[in-house]
Order: structure tokens, then sequence, then C-alpha cells
């Protein structure tokens, strides 16, 4: 019985260890809210409800408006690696079936407590800026 308890406690303390040093190796990991936009440097009006997205280890999810249609609300998903600051999203779904498969690259940088990051993606010759900021 105790022999069991200790291979129990051995495996939860070491699960917890490997679970928040990946949580700390990777801030991305989380759910996010836009919390400012700007396309080739002019402000956007973010709409409401706000665009949202998720990290999880190796995997995101987001929902976002396309600014020449706002009504619509678009959904994507698809795998994701970080390293040193740099993002390369694979789009694997999307309601926008002429994304899936698309990559994109780019560099983040994170608020010093880690509460909002930021990024700029190109877009062919448009540039997108956005500021994140941590739901949870």
């Amino acid at each position: 019985m105790i022999k069991k308890f200790i291979y129990a406690f051995k495996f939860a303390f070491l699960t917890l260890m490997f679970l928040s040093q990946h949580a700390v190796a990777n801030p991305l990991m989380g759910a996010w809210e836009i919390a400012e936009s700007k396309w080739n440097n002019e402000k956007v009006k973010l709409p409401e409800p706000r665009a949202v997205k998720i990290y999880s280890a190796e995997n995101f999810m987001y929902s976002y408006y396309d600014i020449s249609k706002p009504e619509g609300v678009l959904i994507g998903q698809g795998s994701y690696v970080f390293s040193d600051g740099n993002v390369s999203e694979t789009i694997s779904n999307h309601s926008n079936k002429e994304l899936i498969g698309e990559v994109y690259k780019f560099e983040i940088s994170f608020s010093e407590d880690k509460s909002t990051f930021s990024q700029t993606v190109m877009f062919g010759e448009n540039k997108l800026d956005e500021v994140w900021r941590r739901l949870d």
C-alpha cells in the first residue's frame, strides 16, 4: 500500500514539474483576446465580440472577422511551433477552405509580465500588426 502511494506521489510530482516547466518554456500557451489591430499602419476598429486565439502545447484555434466583411466570423485551427519569439502556424482547418495548408511565420514580443504580446504578420505587401491580451 505504501509503495503504491509513493509511486503515485512520484508520478504526480514529476507530472507537475513537467507541466510547470512546459508552461514557463512556452508563455504563448493559453487563451488570448485581440486588444489592438492595424492594417498597413491604419488602426482597425475591432468588432464585438473580440477575436479570440487559444494556444495549447502544439495546436491553436482562433476566431476573427475579415476586415472586408466584418459581419462574418471566420474560424481556423492548426498546429504551430514557437521558438525564441518566432512562431510558425500551419492552418489545417478553416472556414475559408482556401487557407487550409497555408503557413504563416512571424515574430512576437511579450510584455514584461507576459499579459500581452505583439505580432506583425505579412500578407504579401500588406502588413497586419496586432496586440493580444491574455484571458487566462
